[in-house]
């Protein structure tokens, strides 16, 4: 029987040991990165977003969303915010900033805005029975006698 490793609970203690585990400072951060990443990826929620950011603090979760790829960035909030306005225009600053705003509660997702209303089908077109003529209405609008439609001379 193969013993499985607690993943969360050796992080925990490297983090808790730095002294011990120095050489590979640089790809705990690179790791802690991703992983908090692929966590709001995998779950793009407001709730879990704010859990994420009380749970780093506020200095650390700032310093986590300046290095996050853009990519990864911009996905995010136009999961969490899919109606905001300013998502196809805003630059790299403006959605960095958009997603401490919305971690720390001080933005909301912008609300789906109705649908336009659109005239009733009835009232714009004539009904088909109505719009369609008799063959022989249809062959006198076109100036031709109805006793020469369909027949040779």
């Amino acid at each position: 029987m193969a013993l499985s490793l607690d993943a969360l609970e050796m992080l925990r203690l490297i983090g808790a040991n730095p002294q011990v585990f120095a050489d590979v400072k640089t790809e705990a951060g690179d790791y802690a990165h991703k992983l908090v990443a692929n966590q709001l990826k995998a779950s793009p929620e407001l709730g879990t977003l704010r859990k994420i950011a009380g749970v780093l603090g506020i200095a650390s979760f700032e310093l986590l969303v300046d290095g996050m790829r853009i990519t990864v960035l911009r996905s995010v909030v136009k999961k969490l915010d899919k109606f905001d306005p300013h998502l196809k225009a805003g630059s790299d600053a403006w959605y960095r900033s958009h997603l401490r705003e919305l971690a720390a509660g001080i933005s909301e997702p912008t609300a789906q805005p109705p649908k336009p209303t659109r005239p009733s089908k009835a009232s714009s077109k004539p009904s088909r029975a109505k719009a369609r003529k008799k063959p022989q209405e249809f062959a006198t609008g076109l100036g031709a006698k109805s006793a020469s439609v369909g027949r040779k001379r």
